[in-house]
């Protein structure tokens, strides 16, 4: 391998020279392609190792990335790395779904767009074609995108979910259900999508709410001219799929109305008022239009009271009544103001209100949907109760575990999925009628095994042996009829003894949206217990919404959503990583800041600069043979270290990645560098003993080499580098290979030992901060030629007099338990005793002292004011709760600070 100077150079090479800067950009290439080469993503199903197996939710094949991907993504890499370190088999599975409508929009749009050209103009065949071009030229940029995140799939096994393979597994599974009786043709009302022009299920559909109108109009009573009934509606559009007026039979005002005729305005027509208790008594006038084409409601109303049903809506949403030609052909929204004008032309429109109302959206389209009356194909869920049962008893963990009630709501209110899509893009349903009675087929109410039996439809994963004589169906299935075998299809082919599928089915982990557990995490545990032999997964970690700092949600249009790509080319994949995960708290939703990743950028800056700095004090790797005759700081580093393991430890175990981010970044910068590398700065230095620098070489090398291991997961890249250039593998060694230890760096000294060596430390540490503290408050923080006293101090503090000097920036320390402070010495009480700071020739007393007082008179000021803001009722009664709280605040602040101000003044005169 070369580096960026073009000299070869072994990833396992000794300790090699850092560069001065960190460039992310050019060590996250070398290394990506670094393991590629070593083929360390790759799982060996024959390994004698504990298998972890995790599969990636397929990115839509034409997708990019955004946010969301990687904090997913991220967090799925998190885990994967970490199981590795653990010594397990890891099998993280990558793939892509073929997302049936979103792909096949696309294509249509270019065929509209640049050729003029609809797909029924080239054939469904030569359609095909050009999709699956279009998949060949954009389908790998999301996983490209993926690899420059990091992700440590295992590319070799990536997987497509129209895959000759997979799409095998899809027909099987249909045609096995079809023959237990759960997979039937009917006519149903279903939610249809008027751009993409199919049907889709109610998981597709998102409920948006809206400000709608409500239309108040009358029917004339047909038996009493002149005479009307008050009508409320959402949908003066359809009045010409009317056949009925439905009121409450509880509902007094009308029961003389029930069983009697009333006239439809246009096409005129007299349709019945029928009592039906569906009828809401609250809602408008409490009568109520049916239209059974166009309304479920209406159509089970229709049902009940075997009314003819009338659709009035073409497939794309136009209207389609030769009957009444002023309105024919129109958009349904441009039908609905016409037809409230026409009402309004006929004295029929009483009134228009301004009413709020959920309307459900397709989810792809962007646009209402259409509730319509279509032969589609649907299912009847198997294995219900194992699923349900798997979540409830625990045997799945959903984490965060409120969204175990949200899916055990859905479980229980389970309606037969509408499978098929009319769409040419997807996998085809494996249903085959027979030519001659094709249209007899076509128009039945129903299929199902009856027919199957009798010969007029073959169903099967081939065609049929006299193909010429049969007519396959158009549609396709839902696309998520495919993703819900994603965990097992994508590990062995049908028929197959997969070792694969032995090794690492059932999987760990599923990382994933709260938004698809429904559409997927539902269906998949489902789909495990019936063609797996169990549960998918044993733990389904649940993403949240990334946000901006409003609240708002990341959008194009809003202009909030930061490419991730240009963000890993401005700070690196790991600093994106890094500083999205640490801003990820469990449940709540992701306020994205692009602060916070350039704060992981800083922080690898500030990984990579200890490094440098352990490399200006000498080169060699150093161990640490003997543990006794170590100084509080080098214990206290290495306690930290053994702390910071047990601890991520735990939270891994309860998946609070956003902690695990905190308590790396706190130990590097605050235990680490803050604390122990200022603690021991004199021992890299050329004045130093011997044996002083290879102790604290020796705990920098302990304490890097296996901090850089906890990191990994979280910063692959930075951590590979530096482990390399430190010389902390071995020859051919990988540091996303290496199993982390176990054992704990200070195993050998008592826990006795520990706490003394730590209370040391954490008494310098606390002291070092008071005496920085009182210089700055005499306004002599910068100097370096200050002289501390200190009184009654413990024994042992002799000897680390030198670094608390190091620590506090003093020329010296004098230890004197008979000093006599001469009056006015600013003073203070630490845990070493009293501490005095001799101001003689360091400040002007009678400056300072006029300084004081000036600052104690302002202050004086603004304690007056919050005061007087305080004891006004009307402020107090008046302002919000939390600007009342907030000035109560200010003001013991003041005071706190006119007490120090006081003191400080008194201790100068």
């Amino acid at each position: 391998m070369l580096d960026k100077t073009g000299r070869l150079w072994h990833p396992s090479a000794p300790m090699s020279e850092l560069p001065k800067a960190y460039e992310p950009q050019a060590v996250e290439a070398k290394w990506y392609a670094a393991w590629l080469e070593g083929k360390c993503f790759e799982a060996d199903p024959s390994s004698s190792r504990d298998g972890y197996a995790i599969v990636i939710p397929p990115p839509n094949v034409t997708g990019i990335l955004h946010l969301g991907h990687v904090l997913n993504n991220t967090i799925q890499d998190i885990l994967a790395r970490r199981a590795r370190q653990q010594g397990k088999e890891v099998l993280w599975l990558p793939g892509t779904d073929h997302a049936g409508i979103a792909t096949q929009a696309k294509v249509e749009r270019e065929l509209r767009e640049k050729e003029k050209l609809t797909r029924r103009d080239l054939g469904r065949d030569a359609f095909l074609e050009r999709v699956w071009d279009f998949k060949n030229k954009h389908g790998d940029i999301i996983i490209n995108q993926l690899k420059r995140l990091g992700c440590s799939c295992d590319w070799s096994r990536e997987r497509f979910t129209m895959d000759e393979a997979y799409t095998k597994w899809v027909s099987k599974v249909f045609v096995d259900l079809f023959k237990e009786g759960l997979i039937y043709r009917g006519k149903r009302m279903v939610n249809w999508c008027p751009v993409s022009l199919t049907a889709l299920s109610d998981e597709e559909v998102t409920m948006t709410p809206q400000r709608s109108k409500l239309y108040t109009m009358k029917y004339e009573l047909a038996d009493a001219p002149g005479e009307f009934l008050e009508i409320s509606t959402t949908r003066p559009e359809t009045i010409m799929g009317d056949t009925a007026v439905a009121v409450n039979p509880k509902d007094p005002r009308f029961t003389k109305y029930i069983g009697r005729m009333v006239n439809r305005p246009f096409p005129q027509a007299q349709i019945p008022i029928i009592a039906d208790e569906h009828v809401d008594i609250e809602f408008g006038t409490g009568a109520l239009k049916i239209t059974p084409a166009h309304d479920k409601a209406d159509f089970e109303i229709g049902q009940r009271h075997q009314l003819p049903i009338i659709d009035i809506l073409t497939p794309d949403a136009h209207i389609n009544c030769p009957e009444a030609p002023e309105f024919h052909g129109l958009d349904r929204f441009v039908a609905r103001k016409k037809a409230a004008a026409k009402l309004e032309e006929m004295g029929l429109l009483i009134k228009i209100d301004e009413y709020d109302n959920n309307v459900g959206y397709s989810e792809r389209g962007g646009v209402p949907i259409e509730p319509r009356i279509s032969m589609q194909w649907f299912l009847k869920y198997p294995c219900v109760q194992e699923a349900a049962d798997a979540v409830a008893t625990g045997e799945i963990k959903f984490r965060p575990e409120r969204w175990a009630k949200t899916y055990a709501h859905w479980m229980e209110n389970l309606q037969d999925w509408c499978i098929s899509r009319q769409l040419w893009w997807g996998h085809q349903i494996p249903v085959w009628y027979r030519k001659d009675k094709l249209d007899a087929l076509k128009s039945a109410e129903s299929l199902d095994m009856q027919n199957f039996e009798a010969g007029d439809i073959h169903v099967g994963i081939e065609a049929p042996s006299d193909e010429g004589s049969w007519v396959r169906d158009e549609d396709v299935m839902d696309t998520w009829f495919s993703s819900w075998l994603w965990p097992f299809a994508t590990m062995t082919d049908v028929g197959e003894e997969s070792a694969t599928l032995k090794k690492f089915y059932p999987t760990d982990d599923l990382v994933t949206g709260p938004d698809i557990i429904f559409f997927w995490v539902a269906r998949m545990i489902m789909a495990g217990y019936r063609f797996a032999g169990g549960l998918p997964f044993k733990n389904v970690f649940f993403t949240t919404i990334i946000r901006d700092l409003q609240g708002r949600k990341m959008s194009k249009s809003l202009g909030n959503s930061p490419d991730p790509i240009d963000l890993m080319e401005k700070y690196g994949a790991d600093g994106l990583r890094f500083g999205l995960m640490r801003i990820a708290p469990v449940g709540s939703d992701v306020r994205f800041d692009e602060a916070s990743v350039e704060e992981g950028r800083n922080f690898a800056n500030k990984l990579y600069n200890a490094c440098r700095l352990r490399q200006m004090g000498g080169e060699g790797l150093h161990t640490l043979s003997d543990l006794t005759d170590l100084r509080p700081y080098h214990v206290n580093v290495l306690a930290k270290l053994d702390e910071l393991s047990s601890d991520l430890e735990r939270i891994y175990g309860d998946y609070r990645f956003g902690e695990i981010a905190q308590r790396l970044y706190e130990f590097l910068w605050n235990d680490f560098c803050d604390r122990f590398l200022e603690a021991v700065k004199l021992d890299l230095r050329e004045t130093a003993t011997p044996e002083a620098k290879a102790a604290t070489l020796g705990v920098f090398d302990t304490v890097m080499s296996r901090y850089l291991q906890l990191l990994h997961p979280y910063m692959p890249h930075v951590t590979e580098e530096l482990s390399a250039r430190m010389g902390y593998l071995s020859a051919g060694e990988f540091l996303m290979e290496k199993t982390l230890p176990t054992e704990p760096v200070l195993a050998t000294l008592s826990a006795a030992e520990i706490s003394a060596a730590q209370s040391k430390a954490a008494a310098i540490y606390e002291s070092a901060g008071r005496m920085r503290n009182l210089k700055a408050e005499y306004k002599v923080g910068s100097r370096k030629d200050v002289r501390f006293v200190i009184k009654a101090a413990p024994e042992w503090l002799a000897e680390e007099s030198k670094v608390l000097s190091l620590l506090v920036g003093a020329k010296e320390i004098d230890i004197d338990s008979a000093y006599e402070a001469p009056k006015g010495t600013p003073a203070a009480i630490t845990v070493v005793g009293e501490v005095y700071l001799p101001l003689d020739g360091l400040i002007d007393v009678a400056a300072e002292k006029i300084r004081l007082t000036k600052e104690i008179e302002n202050i004086r000021i603004e304690v007056k004011k919050s005061e007087g803001k305080l004891g006004n009722a009307s402020f107090v009664d008046r302002a919000p709760p939390e600007v009342v709280d907030q000035e109560r605040a200010r003001l013991e602040d003041w005071k706190t600070k006119l007490e120090q101000m006081g003191e400080m003044l008194a201790a100068l005169s």
